[in-house]
């Protein structure tokens, strides 16, 4: 932990950050601040400002892709703190007019902890909570930002401020990286009028496990992880320049030519399963070496919060609980939106032992370990999800903008990306740059750092956030697939998702009359529009008042069923639901016939088939009748005074709970409806 070691007194009140000033008073003020008494306290920190128009101090030995797991910062109020001042830390500092900041604002004795950034010449806070009056003139203060270790609390990090003298925490805060803030990048402090002593600044940096010197490795390399078998498989990184780098690994060398700007990959294997093995990477100068590699499946996990659903959570752990197996391991990638593509965003590979193993994902546990069973090998899970967003955010930007359905997501992001540069309000829904819900944020800083590290398939849980756009998600998720297999180089990369279960408790658009059966109809059509996809049918697994279903098990395997049948040749597994196939009306009847049915239609429970409806010209939907067909490939639908039917709509709701048919194999039918008539007000 890297530490100022004296003390720096900041006792003047002065418009640092906010307003412009002159040279030449910027100057005599970056001689006070940041003169030679600075520099020969700590050689590490630097003055950040240009021209003295702004004054910040950040980490010199910092990269942008530094990776930190705690920042504490100890201080003194003055005597003569009072009035409006603000100060703090700085984080993920980009240059003198692109920095985060964690600030106490105080004005009129009230203080306020905020979070947000400066940019654009200003500073847009995206979180403000009231800490009262706190902050007493000549009190000793830290404020601490680090890991929250609660896990009943999903957000992964604290800010807390404590009174240094007892102990006592005045006040703490959980956040998430709606911007990006914590745990990388370049930190510093921030002063604006304040009249304070900054006794002590502390920064914990974590270990860099895959770099020696100017040799490094993409984030996924990295001592217990998996490699996927069976394939060449890209290794890449960065070296000094027009140098030779060689991998080895299996008792075999394969090497690699720096170019001019230290960029180096080598193709590898293929390679043989095994449940641990050593990878050496060297450039003659510096060897970065990694243990524990295991060689065997790897699946990439995404979505939003139904994947992020954490094993201790959900019945994976409750009921079933993790079997300590040195051969299932799961990539943990923090939070992390990002403007531009990346080449790291932090991340590390975890076992069964570790004790951060059940916050991993619950649905990506059940199919790891469905997987470990049946295929004898080791199985790596890559998690990047994030709750609470939309599949716009994990689409490669450049992709959006070239179709007439996704074209207005990118011109909102424009406009509100020009609003903020004119100090204007963003209209409420536009996803503004910066934050995590914006236009390809997210596979900027989580996916891409991964591209394109050898996987088998993707496992793929959203919609939630699109139920309420189900018409644009028509093209925006064919399009994720695309863009995926695009970025990889593998256009029939397996993509297998889930299709959302029954829920009816207001929330992410259920509020909106057939906008989560539209979401899941675009999730069906889907199969049919881009190949080598499978969908695992999960409408009797829900929870019809909470959005976060606690039966995570059952969807992990129905995942695993598809992936055991498609890739790995499992053909006595029955792979999916019964799914819509055509229909035919007759004599006041509708024919519907499925495929995916096995070895026969049959109820799931009770004596009739529920949830059918059917309509005719007036499109006006009545309950129906429905009964298996002989064969046991169909349905027949009819209704009492319907003489000729035109439609059949079958778990068409919100929670359709009475919906009953499946196949032999107890896998349910997914909700489907003949028509193409108009479900929302255009």
């Amino acid at each position: 932990m890297e530490k100022i070691k004296s003390v720096y007194v900041f006792k003047m009140c002065l418009m640092l950050l906010l307003l412009p000033c002159s040279v030449s008073y910027a100057q005599q003020v970056e001689k006070i601040l940041f003169g030679s008494l600075w520099k020969t306290l700590d050689r590490n920190w630097v003055n950040t400002s240009k021209g003295g128009s702004n004054a910040l101090i950040v980490r010199k030995d910092m990269r942008e892709d530094t990776l930190w797991e705690q920042v504490s910062m100890d201080f003194r109020m003055g005597e003569q703190a009072t009035g409006r001042y603000m100060f703090g830390v700085a984080l993920n500092a980009k240059d003198h007019s692109r920095f985060g900041l964690i600030r106490l604002f105080t004005n009129n004795n009230v203080t306020n902890l905020q979070a947000g950034v400066w940019e654009y010449g200003y500073f847009r806070v995206h979180m403000n909570t009231p800490i009262g009056n706190v902050l007493v003139p000549g009190g000793t203060y830290r404020v601490v930002i680090e890991p929250n270790l609660d896990r009943k609390d999903w957000r992964p990090w604290v800010v807390r401020l404590i009174n240094a003298q007892d102990g006592k925490i005045l006040f703490e805060k959980t956040i998430v990286n709606t911007m990006p803030l914590f745990g990388m990048g370049i930190a510093g402090i921030y002063n604006e009028g304040a009249d304070v002593e900054f006794l002590d600044y502390a920064v914990k940096i974590v270990p860099e496990v895959n770099v020696s010197n100017a040799l490094r490795l993409a984030p996924l390399f990295k001592p217990g992880m998996v490699l996927q078998r069976d394939k060449k498989i890209l290794v890449w990184g960065y070296a000094d320049s027009n140098t030779d780098v060689t991998v080895s690994i299996a008792g075999k060398k394969y090497i690699a030519n720096a170019d001019a700007v230290g960029k180096w990959n080598t193709l590898i294997g293929p390679l043989a399963a095994m449940e641990s093995t050593q990878m050496i990477v060297t450039n003659g100068k510096s060897n970065v070496i990694l243990n524990n590699v295991a060689v065997g499946e790897v699946w990439l996990a995404s979505g939003q919060s139904n994947m992020e659903m954490r094993i201790w959570q959900s019945d994976v752990g409750k009921q079933y609980g993790v079997r300590q197996d040195q051969g299932i391991r799961v990539f943990m990638q923090p939070g992390w939106p990002s403007e531009d593509p990346l080449f790291n965003s932090g991340g590390k590979w975890i076992g069964t032992d570790d004790a951060d193993f059940e916050t991993s994902s619950a649905v990506a546990y059940s199919f790891a370990s469905e997987l470990r069973n049946r295929l004898k090998v080791p199985v790596g899970i890559i998690c990047s999800y994030w709750g609470g967003t939309g599949a716009e955010s994990w689409v490669r930007r450049d992709a959006m903008r070239h179709d007439a359905a996704t074209l207005p997501l990118i011109q909102d992001y424009e406009a509100a990306g020009e609003a903020l540069r004119e100090r204007k309000k963003v209209i409420a829904g536009q996803f503004a740059p910066g934050q995590h819900k914006a236009p390809g944020i997210l596979f900027n800083g989580m996916i891409y750092p991964h591209v394109p590290y050898g996987i088998q398939g993707v496992l793929w849980y959203q919609g939630e956030s699109n139920a309420n756009r189900a018409t644009q998600y028509h093209t925006l998720f064919p399009m994720l697939i695309h863009s995926w297999r695009e970025a990889w180089k593998d256009p029939e990369m397996p993509f297998y998702f889930v299709q959302l279960p029954n829920y009816d408790g207001g929330q992410s658009g259920a509020d909106i009359p057939n906008a989560w059966p539209a979401i899941r109809e675009a999730q069906r059509l889907t199969l049919q529009k881009v190949p080598y996809t499978g969908m695992a049918i999960t409408m009797e697994l829900g929870n019809p008042q909470n959005i976060h279903p606690f039966l995570k098990q059952e969807i992990g395997l129905r995942l695993s069923r598809l992936a055991l049948h498609d890739v790995y040749g499992f053909k006595d597994i029955v792979r999916s639901g019964p799914l819509f196939k055509s229909v035919r009306f007759e004599k006041g009847q509708a024919f519907v016939h499925f495929d995916e049915v096995a070895e026969g239609l049959k109820l799931r429970k009770g004596q009739k088939l529920q949830g059918f409806v059917i309509a005719g010209e007036d499109r006006k939907f009545i309950p129906a009748q429905a009964v298996v067909d002989k064969d046991g490939n169909g349905v027949i639908v009819h209704a009492d005074g319907m003489k000729n039917p035109v439609a059949v709509r079958y778990a068409w709701a919100n929670s359709a709970e009475d919906a009953n048919l499946v196949n032999n194999a107890d896998l349910p039918a997914s909700p489907f409806r003949t028509d193409d008539w108009e479900l929302f007000d255009q």
